[in-house]
């Protein structure tokens, strides 16, 4: 895998109202204050011997019942950190699963999209090695081999993903929503070929889809229909 179609790229998630996480390869994690613009860095290689070299970050989320903040890498190791960006431990991911482009936590679970396999899972997230739970459906569009690359979760607890493929050299992206227990695909929709990253955004006390692209500096918001 080519390192360079990652750098310089930031991947950030929300830690509280006013504070932002972010991470940047190839092992930087930092904390944002907007209230300021102050930013502090770290790197993980410099806070744990587990750290793999070659391995780049790609995705960060936060468990906010346990106050964790959880980096995905290109390989199969987790990082988890207490909110003041203090190492607390690796978690070593199934062997189905190779990385992780996008997670999210999801009550007890993390849902990992795993672009090299091509794969999105289901896992435990309880001691240094995680359990797989279950596989999501992947979308079946056009004879496409369909990478998940970003997750994300509503106030519903119904599931979003982001999937890649490649078709005559050109790139496409599908917008996939998946019952609460991850079970079920229910809906597909196309979006701009260059989105990369999906979260939720609350406006007027409703949920929004937040969809960034990859290199375009274009952002979509979608509505949600209320279930």
């Amino acid at each position: 895998m080519d390192n360079r179609m990652h750098y310089p790229n930031r991947y950030c998630c929300n830690l509280s109202e006013f504070k932002v996480i972010t991470v940047c390869q190839a092992d930087e994690i930092g904390i944002y204050d907007v209230r300021n613009g102050s930013h502090i860095r770290k790197h993980i290689s410099g806070m744990t011997r587990s750290w793999s070299a070659g391995q780049l970050v790609m995705c960060v989320a936060t468990d906010l019942v346990k106050h964790h903040i959880i980096v995905g890498t290109t390989l199969r190791y987790l990082y988890v950190f207490y909110n003041e960006l203090n190492y607390s431990h690796t978690i070593t991911l199934p062997d189905a699963i190779s990385g992780s482009w996008g997670i999210a936590v999801r009550r007890d679970s993390l849902l990992v999209c795993d672009y090299m396999s091509a794969g999105a899972y289901a896992v435990t997230m309880e001691g240094s090695k995680s359990k797989l739970m279950y596989e999501f459906p992947k979308p079946e569009l056009d004879g496409c081999n369909w990478r998940p690359i970003s997750v994300c979760i509503d106030k519903n607890q119904f599931i979003y993903m982001l999937w890649w493929a490649s078709t005559s050299g050109h790139r496409r992206c599908l917008l996939v929503q998946y019952s609460q227990d991850g079970r079920q695909l229910l809906t597909t929709k196309s979006v701009d070929d260059n989105a990369r990253c999906i979260t939720t955004l609350e406006v007027d006390d409703s949920d929004k889809l937040l969809i960034a692209t990859h290199n375009s500096g274009k952002l979509y918001t979608y509505g949600l229909v209320a279930k």
